[in-house]
């Protein structure tokens, strides 16, 4: 449709009759209601007819033939509202090609077409009139009741005491409304929002705040060193454990490349919590990178024989990294370590392949089954909380012993199995054989007795007696499992065959799975707690923990402080070392070195650590524990070096520690039943070791529980 402007300067020269001249901005012509802005003040006018006569447009009347385009001033102000051109509309014809109509016929339209007056309506009329009719009411009641002069005054000085009242409650009122109004249109900011409501609320998100950008660029800038310093504390941290827990028919279990490419970690969030000896942060991190990640493997096997190797691809991972500042000290930068460790089990996915020469990625799924649990177990060991990583920031001259910063239990959870209720039927006779394992630590967990074909089981046994190292922030975890005669795919899941068969008989399904939080249980030391538990197959590492939907366990748990134990009049308890260092230890081998490891051992139960190479002080800081051992027994110490051939390994020195000794003793600190220090080695030259020891006594509660 043309504009207004092209309908008013495009079309040909009227004459100008008496009937339709006037002064200029004077409507004429056919009564045709629309509404445009006025030029001067911006209301809303009528126009009339085809024809508005503008101070321009009477002056353009003049000429003869078409009109030119007026200059751009002169079109806003000619036309202030622009009628916009749409492809639906048929362009209108030219203002001399429309028939007249006639002025008769154009009135009778008009009428026709006009609107019913609207009227508005305010509350103050309404009130106005409200108290109109309320002086006629009192008027006709003062004629009908007649009253004295008396009463005619108290009542008039009521009603006006009363309405005075109302004016004064109601502009008060108003004003109020008006103060809050214009405080609710406010944009009080952070630091308003602090002020008017101390902290701000949690659901209130300020995002460039939280995803911490700046941080995300100097990792960006940084992350080529960052990388390489991590994978190198990696292969330091994770191959000796590695060597530890690889299966009977690898001779060897590496890293022959680790990186984790160009893309940086991502922070997405990062929450500071509040405690008064400590900073302690929380990192939300987030990864997908280009990593090239190759495993070593050396099957057990005479001759040469060539090198697995699995490589560790699109890997992406989701967690949350706790990281603590402490102690503080007044000299820069103010704080003597850094303690680091995952808050939950982080979220993980990769892809393994071997390569087309063993199979290719059929032999890598079956790969991926076996690491995948060694990787979250190894994970769950070394890196969830309560477990943690401590960098020492500055010279022990100057914090002190960190050692309270180490992993260290510092008291006894007491947990009896009871009962379980509306379980899963796993079996196909509609039953179950359910099983219970708990624990604080993947390393050490206890197992019920079997009920055999009960949905509905109930044990009796003694209590589980469970280490804790953090009671206001660690979990206890419950396992339900079902246990069969026979599992056929438990056949097939990894390399050792030996192993898998065993595995297939009395083999387990996982029937629910509960987390508590000891803190509640923490609370009241020496008091049982006594509740049901829901049981869910959610992940450890989802928001709202394993869920529900799988039965519910009730169990009976007492927690009891180290500090409350007497292990000097125990008869049986648990035993924990940890292995620090040795120093100045004799020299084995013709290089004038020695290439040690150690054996640790009370009664059939023992422990060896990794070989540290061509090391007289190697450094260890290792840590192990037995349970249920008698105040009788002794801890045998053996060191030996390792020779790489057929020849056997060089003894270099023993010791030998008595249990009771370890239970009587006090630290410098008034710890009972722990026993610290440089011990020497016997049967040797020279040689010393670094041991810190402890007797824990496990009391008898199975009265109380």
């Amino acid at each position: 449709m043309p504009s207004l402007r092209k309908r008013l300067f495009s079309r040909k020269k009227k004459k100008p009759s008496s009937e339709s001249v006037g002064p200029p901005g004077t409507p004429v012509g056919p009564v045709c209601e629309t509404s445009v802005t006025s030029l001067t003040n911006g209301a809303r006018a009528p126009v009339r007819g085809s024809d508005v006569v503008t101070p321009a447009s009477h002056e353009l009347k003049a000429f003869a033939g078409p009109v030119p385009d007026p200059a751009p001033e002169m079109k806003a102000a000619e036309s202030p509202l622009p009628v916009k051109e749409s492809p639906f509309v048929e362009a209108e014809p030219e203002m001399d090609d429309v028939p007249k109509e006639k002025p008769e016929v154009a009135e009778e339209r008009e009428a026709d077409n006009l609107e019913p007056a609207k009227y508005h309506v305010h509350a103050e009329q309404i009130l106005h009139g409200l108290a109109g009719v309320g002086v006629v009411l009192c008027m006709i009641l003062i004629k009908l009741l007649t009253p004295g002069f008396w009463e005619l005054s108290t009542f008039i000085g009521a009603g006006f005491v009363g309405g005075l009242c109302t004016v004064v409650f109601y502009f008060k009122n108003r004003s109020e409304k008006q103060a809050i109004g214009e405080m609710l249109r406010l944009n009080p900011g952070v630091k308003g929002l602090a002020a008017l409501m101390g902290d701000p609320p949690t659901w209130l998100s300020y995002r460039e705040k939280d995803k911490v950008e700046w941080l995300n660029k100097i990792l960006s800038q940084m992350w080529p060193f960052y990388d390489k310093a991590i994978c190198e504390h990696i292969k330091d941290l994770v191959e000796p454990v590695m060597e530890d827990v690889r299966p009977p028919i690898f001779k060897f279990i590496g890293f022959k490349k680790l990186t984790f490419g160009d893309v940086p970690f991502r922070v997405e969030g990062v929450h500071v919590e509040e405690a008064a000896d400590e900073v302690i942060m929380n990192v939300d991190l987030r990864w997908c990178g280009d990593s090239n990640i190759t495993l070593s493997i050396e099957p057990n096997l005479p001759g040469d024989v060539t090198r697995m190797a699995p490589t560790i691809s699109q890997i992406s991972v989701v967690g949350t990294v706790r990281i603590m500042f402490k102690p503080f000290l007044p000299t820069p930068p103010c704080f003597g370590a850094v303690v680091v460790s995952l808050v939950k089990p982080p979220m993980m996915k990769f892809k393994i392949d071997v390569g087309k020469a063993l199979g290719g990625s059929a032999i890598g799924n079956t790969v991926k089954k076996a690491l995948y649990p060694f990787i979250n177990d190894t994970l769950v060991n070394m890196l969830v909380w309560p477990q943690r990583y401590v960098v020492p920031i500055m010279y022990e001259e100057d914090t002190g012993p960190l050692d309270h910063l180490e992993l260290r239990s510092v008291g006894l959870l007491m947990v009896k199995i009871v009962e379980a209720k509306d379980l899963p039927a796993a079996d196909m006779g509609g039953s179950s054989d359910p099983v219970v394992e708990v624990f604080t630590e993947a390393k050490r967990r206890f197992k019920s007795k079997v009920i055999k074909q009960n949905l509905n089981p109930k044990w009796d046994e003694e209590p589980k007696y469970l280490f804790v190292q953090e009671p206001r922030s660690q979990f206890f975890r419950v396992n339900v499992y079902d246990i069969d005669m026979f599992n056929a795919r438990s056949l097939v899941k990894g390399f050792n065959v030996i192993k898998n068969i065993k595995e297939s008989v009395g083999a387990e399904e996982l029937l629910g799975r509960a987390q508590v939080p000891i803190q509640q249980i923490s609370r009241h030391p020496g008091t049982v707690v006594d509740e049901w538990y829901d049981l869910g197959m959610g992940e450890w590492a989802g928001d709202l923990g394993p869920g529900s939907g799988c039965g519910q366990i009730r169990l009976r748990t007492i927690y009891q402080p180290f500090a409350s134990l007497k292990p000097s009049s125990a008869m049986f308890g648990a035993v924990i070392v940890k292995l620090l260092r040795c120093r100045n230890l004799v020299a084995k081998d013709a290089s004038g070195t020695s290439d040690p490891y150690i054996k640790l051992k009370i009664k059939s139960e023992g422990h060896q650590t990794y070989v540290s190479k061509q090391n007289l002080n190697p450094e260890f800081h290792l840590t192990y524990e037995w349970w249920n051992v008698n105040t009788d027994e002794e801890l045998k110490i053996k060191v030996f070096d390792k020779d790489y051939g057929p020849q056997s390994d060089d003894f270099m020195g023993e010791l030998y520690l008595p249990i009771s000794d370890i239970a009587k003793s006090t630290d410098s600190q008034g710890h009972k039943g722990v026993m610290k220090g440089w011990f020497k080695l016997e049967e040797t030259e020279h040689g010393e070791i670094e041991l810190h020891m402890q007797f824990i006594p496990f009391p008898d509660m199975r009265d109380v529980l």
